[in-house]
């Protein structure tokens, strides 16, 4: 049973398939024949074209474009402000679907992206559900060019996409076939309803001539493609435009252009070149590259596959910003005490520049590093790989700068082999949230989620899991149905950043859950069998919980809505949802109250940081001292040589002295040979190179307990020889020192090595 939390806390697509390829549904249409004079061609766009007697359409330039900078080549567009449905759409489908032309007001008003809106095309279903129906406007025939884009905007609440959903498609055929080019199911943006702008690339249907369709129909809790009802959807300044000329481009570092070509002849590749830009070289047809640095930036395109080149000369302009300082953490949990995030010590964990604005420049601070504790360790490099000598809270600070300005951050890290740790923030409180009345979150519901996942970063090092805790705050179940309902929780994989394979499990039943007592909330334990070792982002993930009903609502903790931080995930309809994205914008994350109970993986030499042991050409053993919190295991260490072997076997303490004996080195070996061994406690590996020297004067006893040397714990005293006498911790730093004898009183409790010339000696005070 983990120990009380303060009692803080407050229970306050529908999609149409695509039949048949873009080739396919193009339609050929015969060449006119020019037989004398000038002749006009109109297409259904309005668009002209003329073709002169005697002379042959010139080939197209080839040139250079960013999609949405410079004056678009619009080819079709539509605003629907004449009050009416213009003329050439088509309305069809069910009658209790209302489509047409409406002005919308209020907050539903258009007039801040367009002030001189008249009107949107608009549709909203019935609100009885028997009523629920499909049905579709559908647009005039426009052509589509090369490097087409559909831009405009919709309108609509996603707190009706259970009930409807609104798609886009288009057809070259009539459509007895069709392309998918949207449906607002896959839009993740803010629930309540406002204005979103769409922008969809046509490549597909270049050189195409084809109807639009947008088709109101089933919400994405209709498995059967009834149709839908009750919400709606407004639409406006619909255009497809092709790319746009410019002669420059001015960014910040930072934004992302999407370079477009324009007279291409058709089956031809590309080869871009970006100098400064990220990537610098590419293939696609239309490559997105962003800039780190303030400049004039050249952009060149090589066909291949056909004769074509073209280079713009100072084409991207960008302009840097001020950074500001960003710490990214070796690992984001943190300590349960603390809330500090966790890194592991003695081993070698790294740091890494989250600022923003791109600084060139990276002065950072770190205390617990240096060997005595007294003085800080600096480093200039944007991701420092450091060493921790001291555990408990650390202290890490950041400077970064480029030529805009500079900016500071300090944070702190909690060193610790193992414990417990969570995603909650020092100033997190713990809570329940009521969805509607009849729902809560995260516990029993009547919406469709069955299960909750808690998201976990990567540790500083590979680490055992032994078990979770969650805390449930209610279990009331009056039904045995629901009272032996098991409630599971599993250790997952991260697959594409959600939940996938299972790693281990655990249940209990709904009358087993520990329940919050006068002192706060009291952790239900889940152990893990296996204990997995995690070495990636994982998940906990928390299922089995009954839907929620008259006698029954099981809840457990979650922190307040923040600004930021989100690591909650629920499912429904079986698909993964991040909590910050279905719930309003602002204050729209999250985590549960989760707490794991886990140990890092630590092997490391002592002192920390030794890889070589030489020894001599005589036959002997040599010692070598390491410190694994999980212990070294003999039957998975690696030699790649058969002339030195590992003869001692485990201690069962974290410090331990592995002895290697070796053979004397033969003629034909030359002056010099190394053996390679790996040691692992099954999670990390530690290597060490045992080097055997000629003229090595290294004898074989090296590092290993020796009578010379004796420690006497009545008195507190190490003794033996005339010589210095080192004592050293299990981190490898000197801790007490004396010529002859060396007086170890003042230490804490704990296990030290005494060492004296080549004699070595393990005691525990």
């Amino acid at each position: 049973m983990l120990a009380a939390l303060p009692l803080a806390w407050g229970v306050s697509e529908a999609q149409v398939p695509v039949q048949k390829k873009a080739e396919e549904q193009r339609t050929l249409r015969k060449a006119p024949v020019v037989e004398g004079g000038v002749m006009e061609i109109r297409n259904a766009g309005g668009i002209e074209r003329r073709l002169a007697r005697g002379r042959s359409a010139a080939v197209p330039t080839l040139d250079i474009g960013v999609k949405g900078f410079g004056e678009a080549q619009n080819s079709w567009s539509e605003s629907f402000n004449g009050g009416t449905l213009p003329g050439g759409w088509e309305i069809e489908g069910c009658e209790d679907i209302e489509w047409g032309v409406k002005l919308m007001t209020g907050t539903h008003s258009f007039s801040q992206t367009d002030p001189d809106d008249a009107g949107s095309l608009y549709v909203s279903g019935p609100y009885q559900v028997f009523k629920r129906g499909i049905a579709w406007a559908t647009s005039p025939e426009v052509t589509v060019g090369k490097n087409c884009t559909l831009e405009g905007w919709i309108g609509f609440s996603r707190n009706f996409d259970d009930e409807c959903r609104l798609s886009i498609s288009a057809s070259a055929d009539g459509f007895e076939t069709d392309i998918m080019l949207w449906n607002s199911g896959d839009d993740t943006g803010e629930r309540p309803w406002h204005w979103r702008k769409i922008s969809l690339p046509l490549d597909e249907l270049a050189g195409q001539t084809v109807r639009l369709r947008f088709t109101y129909g089933p919400g994405g809790k209709d498995s059967f493609g009834t149709g839908g009802y009750s919400g709606d959807f407004a639409i406006d300044c619909l255009s497809i435009a092709g790319p746009a000329t410019v002669e420059s481009v001015d960014v910040t570092t930072g934004d992302v252009l999407q370079f477009v070509a324009s007279g291409v002849p058709d089956g031809c590749g590309f080869s871009w070149s970006f100098p400064g830009g990220v990537p610098e070289k590419s293939t696609e047809a239309s490559p997105e590259v962003y800039y780190t640095a303030d400049g004039v930036y050249d952009v060149s395109l090589e066909l291949t596959g056909a004769e074509g080149a073209v280079t713009r000369t100072g084409f991207v302009k960008v302009t840097g910003t001020a950074p500001v300082a960003k710490i990214g953490y070796p690992a984001t949990f943190k300590d349960w005490s603390s809330r500090l995030p966790m890194v592991a010590p003695m081993a070698e964990v790294t740091f890494t520049d989250a600022s923003t604005g791109f600084p060139s420049d990276h002065n950072w601070v770190f205390t617990g590093v240096s060997e005595d504790g007294t003085s800080t360790v600096a480093s200039a490099d944007a991701s420092p790989v450091v060493r921790y000598n001291f555990r408990h809270a650390q202290g890490v600070g950041l400077n970064v700068s480029n030529s805009h300005g500079s900016s500071d951050v300090f944070g702190e890290v909690a060193v610790e082999y193992d414990g417990l740790v969570t995603n909650f923030c020092k100033d997190d409180v713990a809570t329940v949230f009521d969805l509607d009345g009849e729902s809560s979150f995260p516990g029993s519901n009547k919406w469709g989620i069955t299960a909750y996942a808690e998201r976990f970063s990567a540790p500083s090092v590979p680490m055992k899991v032994f078990g979770a805790y969650v805390y449930f705050v209610k279990n009331d179940a009056e039904e045995v149905v629901d009272q032996i309902a098991s409630v599971g929780v599993h250790i997952c994989a991260s697959e594409d950043g959600k939940p996938g394979r299972r790693l281990d499990s655990m249940w209990w039943d709904v009358f087993e859950l520990d329940m919050p007592s006068a002192d706060g909330l009291i952790g239900t334990e889940f152990p893990f069998t296996e204990a997995p070792v995690v070495d990636d982002e994982f998940f906990i993930v928390i299922d089995g919980i009954p839907a929620r009903n008259e006698t029954c609502n099981v809840q457990f903790a979650m922190a307040q809505f923040r600004g930021d931080g989100n690591t909650a995930l629920f499912q429904r309809d079986g698909k993964w949802v991040e909590a910050s994205d279905y719930f309003p914008a602002g204050a729209n994350h999250t985590s549960y109250l989760v707490a794991l109970d886990m140990g890092h993986s630590v092997i490391e030499s002592l002192p920390a940081g030794r890889r070589t042991v030489e020894v001599g050409a005589d036959a002997g053993e040599a010692g070598f001292d390491i410190f694994s919190f999980f212990g070294w295991k003999p039957e998975m260490v690696g030699n790649d040589a058969d002339w030195c072997r590992v003869t001692s076997e485990p201690n069962d303490m974290t410090v331990d002295c592995i002895k290697i004996s070796y053979d004397a080195m033969p003629a034909s070996a030359g002056d010099r040979r190394e053996a390679h061994l790996t040691f692992t406690d099954g999670m990390s590996d530690l290597p060490l190179t045992l080097v055997q020297l000629r003229t090595s004067g290294v004898t074989g006893a090296a590092y290993r307990d020796d009578a010379l040397l004796a420690y006497d714990k009545a008195s507190a005293m190490v003794s033996g020889g005339e010589g210095l006498i080192v004592v050293s911790d299990q981190l490898g730093r000197r801790v007490a020192s004396g010529i002859g004898r060396a007086g170890v009183g003042s230490l804490p409790a704990g296990i030290y090595i005494a060492r004296c010339g080549e004699a070595a000696l393990k005691f525990v005070r």
